[in-house]
């Protein structure tokens, strides 16, 4: 019996809680891709990997993060104008 949900599972869970909606896809190597753009021309994105890696592009940056900071991703969504519900 699980007992306790994965980071990786939670984050999925608040990404599908936003609005807008991100576009999902899965990319190669088993991971998952969300995106996000903006009327303002903001655009985001969070890949997150197998090895709960998270790789992001924001606008013009590039970066990576764990699945576990969750402060990084909400601000990643906060600067993109993605609200959480």
């Amino acid at each position: 019996m699980i007992t306790e949900v994965s980071p990786i599972y939670k984050l999925i869970q608040m990404l599908c809680s936003t609005e807008p909606l991100p576009s999902i896809c899965p990319i190669e190597g088993g991971g998952i891709q969300f995106e996000w753009g903006s009327d303002e021309g903001k655009y985001l994105e969070l890949e997150i990997l197998d090895d709960s890696t998270i790789l992001f592009i924001q606008g013009d940056d590039v970066g990576k993060c764990s699945v576990e900071d969750r402060l990084k991703v909400r601000e990643l969504l906060e600067w993109a104008g993605v609200r959480v519900y």
